[in-house]
């Protein structure tokens, strides 16, 4: 059994989206819990895939601007954890594209749209310094250290992201197995009474 039995019929029906948007905060709230770099990437893979899937399924709505903020925010965890600048990249694109919904000029939603100004302007920030990094004289005497220190770790990084990048669909859900029973009961801990509805 895995996380996708709780959703009737998975990256289709519309009315599944708030399913997914819980998903992702799910996952996410689970990297941020792990220590484990690779399993922690993971977990950020898991949640950007499960805000894509509802933004996608409901384009204009008000759970579309969330799961476009949690999405990019798990894009600027993935780009720190794997020091990769394309991260915060698309991350200011999500950014982006939820500032430009339609949904945000009711006066409720306000604080999503400052909650998204503040994560596109801390990935632009990013992008600047990864964009003007160098190696200085005093960098250089250490460099060889560092890359031989770093060498294993950027291996295992390496191969996590092409080791993601292989699989299918399919086979990215069955990674993520979990008994359903306990997914329930853990998303009830975490969020209490008021998800109990989704699973009537």
């Amino acid at each position: 059994q895995t996380t996708e039995k709780t959703i009737s019929a998975h990256g289709v029906n519309q009315l599944c989206s708030p399913h997914h948007l819980l998903q992702g905060e799910i996952f996410s709230d689970l990297a941020k819990k792990t220590e484990m770099k690779d399993i922690k990437c993971i977990y950020l893979f898991a949640s950007i895939d499960a805000y894509s899937t509802c933004a996608r399924l409901c384009p204009e709505s008000l759970d579309a601007v969330k799961s476009l903020y949690g999405c990019a925010r798990s894009l600027v965890d993935l780009g720190d954890e794997l020091l990769m600048g394309k991260f915060y990249e698309k991350a200011v694109c999500k950014a982006r594209r939820g500032l430009s919904l339609e949904v945000l000029k009711h006066q409720e939603t306000c604080h999503l749209e400052t909650q998204l100004k503040a994560l596109m302007d801390l990935a632009l920030g990013k992008i600047k310094i990864d964009g003007n990094a160098a190696v200085t004289v005093a960098d250089t005497s250490s460099l060889a250290n560092q890359m031989e220190s770093g060498k294993k770790e950027d291996s295992s990084i390496d191969r996590l992201k092409k080791f993601w990048a292989k699989l299918d669909g399919k086979s990215k859900k069955e990674l993520l197995v979990v008994d359903s029973k306990d997914l329930v009961n853990y998303i009830q801990n975490q969020f209490g009474d008021r998800v109990k509805r989704h699973f009537g």
